[in-house]
């Protein structure tokens, strides 16, 4: 039978795109570290006769999930309501979104890492302003030029998306367990056959974020960010 656990966020730090979330742990204490980084964010991306250049690049997930040996299951919570992942063309290394303490020093192997891409509630306590709109909340927002003409691209869809982890495990006290989340823009404004997809033109949005949740890959590793 399946043991749930919950990932306590102790101290929030969301103040605007450029914060992470933390909390003080103990020094035996495994922890879990989460990285984001946008390949291509800031080049000219040629699709076809069209150029796409994006300048921003973030979204939001409410909450995940850990998997870790003898069906133990560790669920994010907290007061946070949400994770922001923003990247810009101004940033060139991955970013730390968030670093927590696990709460045990006993489980060495991790199986699973699952997250719930979907738009913030109303009282999420995050301090970007483009994620609430009138009526709805958004999910994604993605700002840039098509063709030199601005564009800002928002979507409500959700998604969810799991993640086997093989071959890491934490022996150390002081081991994190890394996870790094990035995507590469060429894959997301093209659909299989390599037809454009412009981000201005409402019916394509499905496609984009269909696009978004293929290509959002994830790495694990482990190591002391200390």
């Amino acid at each position: 039978m399946r043991r749930l656990l919950s990932i306590v966020v102790l101290s929030i730090f969301v103040f605007s795109n450029f914060s992470c979330i933390s909390s003080t742990a103990e020094s035996d204490e495994k922890r879990i570290s989460i990285f984001f980084s946008v390949l291509n964010i800031g080049d000219d991306l040629t699709v076809g006769d069209n150029t796409i250049q994006v300048s921003d690049f973030k979204f939001t997930l409410t909450r995940f999930n850990l998997y870790a040996e003898n069906d133990v299951v560790l669920q994010s919570t907290g007061d946070v309501g949400g994770f922001i992942f923003a990247y810009t063309d101004e940033i060139s290394v991955q970013r730390l979104i968030l670093d927590v303490g696990l709460g045990f020093s006993d489980i060495e192997n991790f199986t699973g890492y699952e997250i719930f891409f979907e738009p913030v509630g109303n009282n999420a306590n995050i301090g970007d302003a483009e994620f609430f709109g009138d009526g709805e909340n958004f999910s994604q927002v993605i700002k840039g030029t098509v063709n030199e003409i601005d564009f800002v691209f928002k979507s409500s869809l959700v998604f969810e998306k799991f993640y086997e982890i093989t071959g890491v495990q934490l022996t150390d006290r002081e081991e994190s367990l890394v996870v790094s989340l990035s995507i590469d823009l060429e894959k997301v404004f093209a659909d299989e056959s390599g037809n454009f997809l412009d981000p201005t033109v409402p019916e394509n949005e499905a496609l984009i974020m269909q696009r978004i949740q293929q290509n959002l890959i994830a790495d694990f590793g482990s190591e002391s960010v200390f």
